[in-house]
């Protein structure tokens, strides 16, 4: 890992277009992405730009789906977009993106990913993860870019 600089070290999905499902995505080496037609491959690719600043307006286009960003990948309040990122001399934080119906809003914790901050139970394969409004039991800071 380079020291001077900043690196996405994975993508978790909480209750995202996999429903009742999390999800992480371990970019720290070759990744390779394999599933049959309509797996969600493309739909998983499609994030890595929300991270490096794209909006989420251009990442989901009405040509593309029959709905915005908010409605494939935050759909519900429990969906959750979480980005893990190592800053200069290896510090662990994270980039949340949630949804109130109305935009996608980022919020920024400086701490590594925790699965028991977002995830109240498991249920076999199925997770039942905390709400946005449950979240308020740890220290988020105040969305600075709602879209």
């Amino acid at each position: 890992m380079a020291e001077h600089g900043y690196s996405l070290l994975r993508i978790i999905i909480i209750d995202s277009f996999w429903q009742g499902q999390v999800n992480e995505l371990d970019l720290t080496g070759h990744t390779q992405l394999e599933g049959t037609n309509g797996a969600g491959k493309t739909s998983l690719m499609r994030l890595l730009p929300l991270f490096y600043g794209m909006r989420p307006s251009d990442i989901v286009s009405k040509v593309d789906q029959a709905k915005n960003f908010a409605d494939f990948y935050l759909p519900r309040e429990s969906s959750i977009l979480v980005y893990e990122y190592a800053r200069p001399f290896g510090q662990k934080c994270q980039v949340l993106a949630t949804s109130d119906g109305r935009g996608v809003h980022f919020k920024f914790i400086d701490d590594a990913y925790d699965s028991q901050h977002f995830i109240a139970s498991t249920e076999g394969s199925k997770a039942k993860p905390f709400t946005i409004s449950e979240l308020s039991l740890i220290h988020i800071s105040e969305p600075t870019r709602p879209y």
